[in-house]
């Protein structure tokens, strides 16, 4: 069983805003991905009348379209929903530049056409009828895999060996629904689930799959992950250690690992013996995944320090992107007021490493809620060396600021005067 996860009320309208397109006439000529670089980063010190200019002379030099998706999907949204919360020149620049940044439509294949090619894939006798289904139902990429793992489980062997080269023409947009399937309660799910995760060689699948090679109670599901596992570079540590390094990946948005930038994307679980799609804001889906991760390493090993200072952060970092829409005016998902309380029970230790990890990535929106939560879950323990001193000397203001109020509220229990004391502890 899986620890408790932040319950997320997901929807598509809190990104309508990002994909309404405006219009506007560029004249001049090709000026480089750069500039658009330089300007975001303007927007993200805070200084909006540079930012402004810098992105006028960018969009006047009429960019192109895939040079504009290669920057946008690597920039953080917090920064365009800062962007676009300046309103006027500002926010009619962004919406044309988030507009030429979309990528190409899919054929979009509906429920129904999915399910019609994946009867053919599957259990079609013609072999011509069955690759033309396969070709097609890439267009369909992870929606396709809920309709296809479940013959996996089949014991007619031309049905399963038929499901598992579906499967296969997917390569990774089956990765993450596929790991879920890991999680079946049918063995031949498993361990199929495995071989094809094996074979399409995608990184995302190797926590999932060690867990089966080294836990799975059934000999088959274990050889079977076993061999999926080495051809996926094996794993080094235990399986929590595998989850954690996956989860900071996410948290890192490692492009690796989160592709595209689209207005919303696929979380899946396995619930109730069936595979779910949720849909998740990108902005949230990095810190999703991580938290998902956590809970998984957790669910291994509850005593991680590295899964429960990933939770710390992940929650964290979720509840500062909804503090970011709510002061620009958008609505954050209601559950997210509850991040705070639930990264407050990974505990001292937890917020502590979080902390640490916050100020060596120089995540500073979450260092700032680290030093809270470490002086919410302060318990007595010896400051010495701790985190907030070096926090006090942070380059950024508000870092120093929030280590500061956290270390007043820490000096009654210490008997401190003032804190300046922990500077001296973190010396």
């Amino acid at each position: 069983m899986k620890a408790n996860r932040l319950r997320v009320d997901i929807g598509l309208a809190i990104f309508c805003v990002l994909l309404v397109a405006a219009i506007f006439t560029p004249t001049n000529a090709f000026a480089g991905a750069e500039d658009l670089k330089d300007a975001l980063q303007e927007y993200a010190k805070g200084d909006y009348d540079a930012a402004l200019t810098k992105l006028r002379g960018y969009v006047e030099s009429n960019p192109d379209d895939s040079e504009v998706y290669a920057v946008l999907l690597e920039t953080e949204n917090r920064v365009l929903i800062r962007a676009l919360a300046q309103g006027g020149e500002h926010e009619r620049l962004i919406k044309y530049l988030l507009a030429k940044s979309k990528p190409m439509e899919s054929d979009g294949l509906g429920d129904d056409e999915i399910k019609a090619l994946v009867d053919e894939a599957v259990n079609s006798k013609d072999i011509t009828v069955q690759r033309s289904a396969r070709v097609k139902l890439r267009a369909a990429g992870e929606r396709a895999v809920p309709h296809l793992y479940p013959y996996l489980a089949s014991e007619d062997a031309d049905t399963a060996v038929n499901a598992i080269l579906a499967l296969r023409q997917l390569h990774s947009d089956a990765t993450v629904p596929l790991a879920e399937c890991l999680h079946s309660d049918s063995a031949r799910v498993r361990a199929y689930a495995a071989t094809v995760l094996g074979d399409i060689g995608d990184a995302r699948a190797l926590p999932c799959v060690a867990r089966v090679a080294a836990l799975d109670d059934d000999p088959g599901a274990q050889e079977k992950a076993g061999k999926a596992l080495a051809k996926l570079g094996g794993r080094s540590g235990s399986v929590a250690d595998t989850y954690v390094v996956l989860g900071n990946s996410y948290y890192a948005r490692d492009l690796n690992v989160v592709e595209g930038f689209d207005a919303v994307k696929s979380m899946w679980r396995w619930e109730e013996g069936g595979l779910v799609r949720y849909e998740a804001p990108s902005y949230l889906y990095p810190f999703l995944q991580a938290e998902e991760c956590a809970s998984d390493a957790l669910a291994l090993d509850p005593g991680h320090l590295g899964a429960r200072a990933l939770l710390a952060r992940a929650l964290l970092a979720q509840s500062v992107e909804a503090e970011v829409l709510n002061a620009n005016g958008g609505s954050a998902p209601e559950s997210l007021g509850g991040a705070f309380n639930l990264a407050k029970s990974q505990g001292f230790g937890a917020a502590t490493a979080a902390l640490e990890a916050s100020m060596q990535a120089e995540d500073w929106d979450v260092a700032v809620e680290c030093c809270y939560l470490a002086a919410a879950t302060y318990g007595g323990e010896d400051l010495a060396g701790h985190a907030l001193g070096h926090a006090l000397a942070a380059p950024q203001k508000r870092v120093r600021y929030a280590a500061a109020i956290s270390a007043l509220r820490l000096s009654p229990k210490r008997g401190m005067p003032n804190a300046d004391k922990v500077v001296s502890l973190g010396a």
